[in-house]
């Protein structure tokens, strides 16, 4: 090996699970270095509105098991992060409402709060609860409801995702990661059956393991990535509006759409789910318009407000849109933990957890059988 190029571990992609990653192995003493083609944060995780909204009750499943496990353990992290860095994050348990928009959507609310205590034993803290049009607006006014009430999320909570990304970039740093910005991977050195490194454009850099947590583009690095980690995006686009007085004070989802309060009378929305199309970040006029008039149906106020920024992402996600964590079938030292869909902020540090686990005691920290590594479906 050439001494010079040589880390313990290689981490594709600056991402939050990839951030995540590197300073979870670095804070564990392995030598780490982290690539991102571009600036760390500025894919998938960079357009994410920042909001951590728990699973359906009955979701049963390793995925959603794993999804309520990083709700719980994000408070504890970030105080970490913001304690090694010295950057605050901005994290704020607000709470968040779904409203309500059928009688059908009613009849599935009633089934998941009626069932929840039930199937979420576990997680005393992670509560749901169904209220009716007078609770919601004394908690919400502003809010016109269709008349089916709302499922109150207490344990909804946001982060600032440009301030996470600093911190963690930061945090990484401090644990002695090697980062490489504008360095993109562009496959990966076997020897074998065995990962040797990753190939950059002039030279190869070699490392005892490699961790690929590079989005939408994961699958294309190597043909066994292809095969069982494969990896397509979905666009989403979002707007930030500035309106003219405060009009809520928690999160909403409303038709699978999210509002989030910012300071200064400023509302995040998104986003759209682009299945067919453009996976170009191109803006478009109907995405806007498609946001605006969706949640002025329960937010009238917001027709008076002025849209002053716009933005997409591609939201990396595999065909069965569970993600991908742990070791690549038919090569060792090759590790995966991408595809996260919508949840990767919240998906970030457990994540992490698992892989850390992976490496240094040979199994992961939580169950993952249904979400490691298969072939394309």
């Amino acid at each position: 090996m050439n001494a010079k190029n040589q880390s313990q571990f290689s981490v594709v992609g600056g991402g939050i699970v990839g951030l995540c990653t590197a300073y979870q192995l670095a804070k564990n003493d392995l030598s780490v270095t982290l690539f991102e083609q571009n600036m760390c944060g500025s894919g998938a995780t960079g357009s994410a509105l920042g909001i951590l909204w728990p699973p359906s009750p009955l979701r049963l499943s390793e995925f959603k098991h794993l999804h309520n496990a990083g709700l719980l353990k994000y408070r504890d992290c970030v105080e970490e992060l913001e304690y090694i860095s010295g950057i605050e994050v901005g994290f704020r348990r607000c709470g968040g409402l779904e409203i309500i928009s059928s009688q059908s959507q009613l009849e599935m609310a009633k089934t998941e709060t009626e069932s929840f205590s039930k199937i979420d034993s576990e997680n005393q803290q992670i509560t749901l609860s169904l209220i009716r049009d007078n609770e919601l607006n004394i908690l919400e006014p502003k809010i016109v409801s269709p008349g089916f009430g709302a499922i109150v999320s207490p344990f909804c909570a946001y982060v600032d995702v440009r301030s996470l990304l600093n911190a963690l970039k930061v945090a990484c740093i401090k644990m002695g990661v090697t980062i490489l910005e504008n360095s993109p991977v562009t496959g990966l050195l076997l020897e074998k059956d065995r990962v040797e490194g990753v190939l950059l454009k002039r030279e190869p850099y070699l490392s005892d393991g490699v961790i690929v947590t590079s989005g939408f583009s994961m699958s294309d690095l190597h043909p066994l990535l292809h095969k069982y980690a494969f990896t397509k995006p979905v666009k989403g686009q979002a707007i930030l509006l500035q309106l003219r007085e405060k009009i809520i004070d928690r999160v909403i989802r409303w038709k699978r759409i999210f509002i989030r309060p910012q300071e200064n009378n400023r509302l995040e929305v998104g986003s759209t789910t682009e299945l067919k199309g453009s996976v170009d970040l191109k803006l478009t006029d109907h995405a806007r318009i498609h946001l605006l008039e969706t949640i002025s149906e329960i937010l009238p106020p917001v027709k008076n407000g002025d849209v002053i920024e716009q933005w997409a992402g591609l939201r990396p996600v595999s065909n069965d849109r569970k993600p991908y964590i742990g070791p690549v079938p038919e090569v060792s030292g090759l590790l995966v933990a991408g595809a996260h869909y919508k949840i990767g902020l919240a998906f970030g540090f457990v994540t992490a957890e698992i892989i850390h686990g992976m490496i240094t005691q040979g199994k992961p920290a939580y169950s993952i059988a249904s979400l490691t590594p298969r072939l394309n479906c």
